[in-house]
C-alpha cells in the first residue's frame, strides 16, 4: 500500500480496499477497458444525455482556453435565459426542472503550461478527457451522500456568491467563504449552499443577460469543493507548505482500466478512488501555479528594493500575490500636496561625525542617534534628523542608516488568522532599522473621499500628525502604494516602533515613517507595530474600531 493512499483512506477521503487495489491494477483480464471505451447506456437522466452526447466528440470538447488560476474563474458574462421569476421559482423548488445549460467544461491553458506529468497524462489521455469533461467526476447522477444531506454549508460560512453557470443541468456557484481568501473560492452545487437562497437568488439576478455563448469552466478547478480542499489542506499541510502526496501515472492509469470492472460496489470504489486522485493532482496543479506566480511577485519587489532580502510564502492556502498594490519604495505624491524646496542646511563635520557636537541630530537635543552598530538609541517620539546631501560626510557616516535602506532579512507570509503578515528571517537585535512605511501622500479632504468610496482602508492610513495632532495637513495611504511594511500586523505588545525621519526635506508636515526594532526579535517571529501610537486610546470603542487579534494580555481588543 501506498504513503499516499495510506493516509488518505486512515481520513476517510478514500474508502477501497488500497492492497486489493493495487494487485488488480495489474491483473491481465481480458475484459480491461481500453482507450476506446464504449458508451454506457445513457438514457437514466437528462444529465447523462447531455454527457453522452459530448462524449461522441470528446476531442471537440478539449479546446484549451486561457482562465485564470483557482480564484479567478469568476466573470460578469452569463447566458442565463431564464427570466427571474422563474430562476427564483426553481431555485425554491431545489432546481427540480432541467436547466438550459450555460457553460461547458474545458482543460486550462495555464496548467497546460505548467511542467506536470500528470496534468500532462490527463490531456492525451482520451479516458481523463472524457471522464473530466463530461462531468463524471462531478457526480451529478449520483445521490447526496446522509454527511451531504445533514450538513448543508452554513449560511453564516458564506461571504458572498460571486459567479453561477449551468453545467448538464444543474446550477454550480462560485462561493467566496468567509474567513477565507480569494485563493479558497470554489464551485459548489445547489443542495450543498441551499441554505442560502437569497443569496442565490440575487446571484441569478444579477447575472441574466442575453448572450447566447456558453461559458468555459476550467474542468480541473470545478473538480475542488470547499470540503476537499480543506480536508487536503488539514492532512497536507507543513511548516514548509503544503505536501501532497505523490500520484504515479500507472496508479492512475490503472484506475481508468479498471472503474468499468466487476460489480456495481466495486466499480463505486474505483470511481471514489479517482475522483479523490484527481482532486489532489488538481490541487497540485494550481499550488504549482500559486508557487510560481509568488516567485515571480518575490522576484520583482527585491528588484525594485534593490535587494535580494525578502522572501515571499504562503502555507496556508492558495491565494498568489497581493494583486490590490503597486510595490512603491518610496512615497508617492498625490495632488495638492505641497512638497517644499527650502533650502537644506548640510553639517560641516569631520571623522564622519562620530564625535561631532554640531551635526545634524543637535536640532533635536541628543548628541548621537545611533550606536556604532547603526542601532537607535533615543526613545520612541523624537524626531530623526539623519545627515542629508548639503552634508560634507559619506556614506559611511554614523549619522546616515534610514537613507541607507534596508537590510534586514524578511519573509512576507500568510498567517492564520490575520491574513498576510511580514516574519523576520533572521535575528534582529533592539534598534535596528527595519524600513520606511511607505504610501501615497493625500490630503485629509481626499482621505476622507477615498474612505467613503471604499477606495483606501483606513488601517493602511497614517496620520502625519506627529508635531501637530490638530493641524496636521497629509495622510500616508498604504491601501494601493505601499512595500513590505503594508504586510506588517497590528500588536498590542508590539516588537517595533515608530520614528518621524527628516533627511532632505525637512518640511514638518511631510516627515517620513522609519519602523525600528523595540526589542530583540527571533527567526521566524511575526514583526508587529501598534497602531494606536497614532490614535486617541480614549476614543478607541467597539463601534469605532476593528477587533484586535493579537491576544496580547494588554490587548485593547478595539484599534482605530
Amino acid at each position: 500500500m501506498s504513503d499516499t493512499s495510506e493516509k488518505l483512506q486512515e481520513q476517510e477521503v478514500m474508502n477501497l480496499d488500497f492492497t486489493e487495489v493495487a494487485q488488480s491494477l495489474h491483473e491481465p483480464n481480458s475484459s480491461q477497458v481500453t482507450n476506446n471505451i464504449e458508451p454506457e447506456d445513457h438514457s437514466q437522466t437528462s444529465c447523462t444525455a447531455k454527457r453522452y452526447k459530448l462524449d461522441k466528440n470528446i476531442e471537440a470538447s478539449t479546446s484549451i482556453v486561457t482562465l485564470h488560476s483557482i480564484h479567478t474563474s469568476g466573470t460578469k458574462e452569463s447566458n442565463d435565459i431564464d427570466s427571474e421569476e422563474e430562476t427564483i421559482e426553481q431555485i425554491d423548488n431545489g432546481i427540480s426542472e432541467p436547466l438550459h445549460d450555460t457553460a461547458i467544461l474545458i482543460m486550462s491553458v495555464v496548467l497546460k503550461d505548467i511542467d506536470h506529468a500528470l496534468y500532462n497524462f490527463i490531456l492525451s489521455d482520451k479516458r481523463a478527457l472524457k471522464y473530466i469533461l463530461s462531468g463524471k467526476v462531478l457526480n451529478l447522477e449520483t445521490e447526496m451522500t446522509d454527511y451531504q444531506k445533514d450538513n448543508p454549508y452554513d449560511l453564516k460560512e458564506i461571504d458572498e456568491i460571486v459567479d453561477h453557470v449551468i453545467i448538464f443541468g444543474v446550477r454550480f456557484y462560485l462561493v467566496k467563504w468567509k474567513n477565507w481568501s480569494k485563493g479558497f473560492c470554489t464551485w459548489e452545487c445547489f443542495n450543498d449552499i441551499c441554505n442560502s437562497q437569497h443569496l442565490l437568488g440575487d446571484n441569478v439576478k444579477d447575472k441574466t443577460n442575453d448572450s447566447k455563448q456558453l461559458r468555459k469552466i476550467d474542468g480541473m478547478h470545478i473538480i475542488l469543493s470547499r470540503r476537499f480542499v480543506s480536508k487536503m489542506f488539514n492532512l497536507f499541510r507543513t511548516e514548509d507548505g503544503l505536501a501532497l502526496p505523490t500520484i504515479s501515472i500507472e496508479d492512475l492509469s490503472g484506475l481508468f482500466d479498471n472503474i468499468n470492472i466487476g460489480c456495481e460496489m466495486r466499480q463505486m470504489a474505483f470511481k471514489r478512488n479517482l475522483d479523490s486522485y484527481l482532486g489532489v493532482i488538481s490541487l497540485n496543479c494550481f499550488q504549482y501555479i500559486q508557487s510560481n506566480e509568488l516567485k515571480q511577485w518575490e522576484i520583482t519587489i527585491n528588484v525594485l528594493s534593490n535587494s535580494y532580502n525578502i522572501k515571499v510564502e504562503n502555507n496556508m492556502d492558495l491565494e498568489g500575490p497581493p494583486d490590490t498594490i503597486v510595490y512603491a519604495t518610496k512615497y508617492i505624491y498625490g495632488k495638492n500636496v505641497n512638497i517644499s524646496n527650502d533650502l537644506v542646511i548640510g553639517c560641516e563635520c569631520t571623522d564622519n561625525c562620530k564625535n561631532s557636537t554640531k551635526c545634524c541630530n543637535e536640532r533635536v537635543g541628543y548628541s548621537r542617534l545611533y550606536d556604532s552598530n547603526k542601532c537607535i538609541i533615543v526613545d520612541p517620539g523624537y524626531p530623526i534628523f539623519e545627515c542629508n546631501k548639503n552634508c560634507k560626510c559619506n556614506t559611511d557616516c554614523y549619522n546616515r542608516v534610514v537613507q541607507l535602506g534596508s537590510t534586514v532579512r524578511i519573509s512576507i507570509y500568510k498567517t492564520e488568522k490575520c491574513g498576510w503578515g511580514v516574519k523576520a528571517s533572521e535575528y534582529i537585535e533592539k534598534g535596528r532599522f527595519i524600513a520606511l512605511y511607505t504610501g501615497k501622500i493625500i490630503t485629509i479632504e481626499e482621505s476622507k473621499t477615498r474612505l467613503k468610496e471604499n477606495a483606501s482602508l483606513s488601517e493602511y492610513m497614517w496620520n502625519l500628525d506627529f508635531d501637530d495632532k490638530h493641524n496636521y495637513e497629509y495622510i500616508i495611504d498604504g491601501s494601493k502604494y505601499a512595500n513590505f511594511t503594508r504586510f506588517i500586523n497590528h500588536s498590542c505588545n508590539s516588537n517595533l516602533n515608530v520614528y518621524t525621519v527628516r533627511i532632505n526635506c525637512l518640511d514638518k508636515t511631510l516627515p517620513e515613517l522609519a519602523l525600528f526594532a523595540s526589542k530583540n526579535i527571533l527567526t521566524g517571529e511575526q514583526l508587529t507595530v501598534n497602531y494606536f501610537f497614532g490614535s486617541n486610546k480614549n476614543k478607541i470603542g467597539k463601534k469605532t474600531g476593528i477587533r484586535c487579534l493579537c491576544n496580547e494580555k494588554n490587548c485593547q481588543g478595539y484599534y482605530f
